[in-house]
């Protein structure tokens, strides 16, 4: 993974043409160049902090999650999802056509999640889950880094990931794997609002695991992927955040909900002149 620490907010237009010139490298050089994969990207708020999901997090970092124990976990609770939401969430396999799902393909989830739209819509609303989600765009990752003050933390950071370069893939079934799942769902609002896509990381042969992020990029080498690690000043902030409303890219335009609509307001109306401070009239 390469690091690119930029001063300041204005250098990111530029390092975004450095990265598109970066995948045109690899298109050029690609034995398939059909395979080479679209830009994903993360914002974090703390430089610090590594690549993980929110059940990795919620298990703890050294701890794997059985897929299929997972899956049971989702199933088990969706009646009660179902009654408070009040919908009904469809296309969902039963318990053993999954199991048979994971024991017929070798490779899960090469060809897809089961219930992707399920664990999307869990995802976007808190259910601790083994989808590491990105956006398609790095303003909005950029965002993502800036939204919420993290305490101590002197840099942001931007993950930008090509998942596929162009050689195939390679590696072993002892291997962590990581797997990219797309934007053609019938999901959650918020899904296409922040240009949403994820990762997984699984482990196994027949009997799988989730596997922490950060050891499935790790055994992915430098031949099969391609990542980098754009870090920023946090002091930025306000002038990033400033800039991204600009852009209507805002609270808001990413959530669509009442409370993000009052985060936006309020950030917009205390950023006004009648907040700032006043000058004593000294030169």
């Amino acid at each position: 993974m390469k690091i690119c620490e930029l001063k300041s907010w204005h250098e990111l237009p530029d390092m975004c043409r450095e990265l598109d010139a970066e995948r045109e490298k690899l298109l050029s050089k690609a034995l398939l160049p059909y395979s080479v994969s679209s830009f994903l990207f993360r914002g974090q708020a703390n430089a610090e902090w590594p690549l993980s999901d929110t059940l990795e997090r919620a298990v703890g970092k050294k701890d794997m999650v059985n897929v299929l124990t997972y899956y049971e976990t989702i199933l088990s609770v969706k009646p009660e999802i179902e009654l408070f939401a009040g919908q009904t969430l469809d296309d969902i396999p039963s318990h053993s056509e999954y199991q048979e799902r994971l024991q017929s393909e070798i490779g899960f989830p090469r060809f897809g999640l089961p219930a992707y739209e399920y664990m999307v819509h869990l995802r976007h609303h808190g259910f601790p889950s083994p989808l590491l989600d990105w956006t398609r765009s790095p303003y909005i990752a950029a965002f993502f880094a800036f939204d919420e003050r993290s305490p101590n933390a002197d840099q942001v950071a931007i993950y930008a990931f090509i998942k596929d370069i162009g050689y195939g893939e390679s590696g072993s079934s002892g291997e962590p794997k990581i797997t990219t799942h797309g934007p053609y769902i019938k999901g959650h609002r918020r899904h296409f609002l922040q240009q949403a896509e994820y990762s997984v990381c699984t482990l196994g042969y027949e009997t799988y695991q989730y596997a922490p992020h950060e050891k499935g990029f790790a055994a992915s080498g430098d031949e099969q992927d391609a990542r980098w690690k754009i870090t920023l000043p946090a002091s930025e902030r306000d002038t990033a955040l400033e800039e991204l409303e600009r852009m209507n890219i805002t609270p808001y335009s990413l959530f669509g909900s009442e409370e993000s609509l009052m985060k936006t307001i309020g950030r917009r109306e205390f950023r006004s002149k009648r907040y700032q401070p006043k000058s004593d009239g000294k030169s």
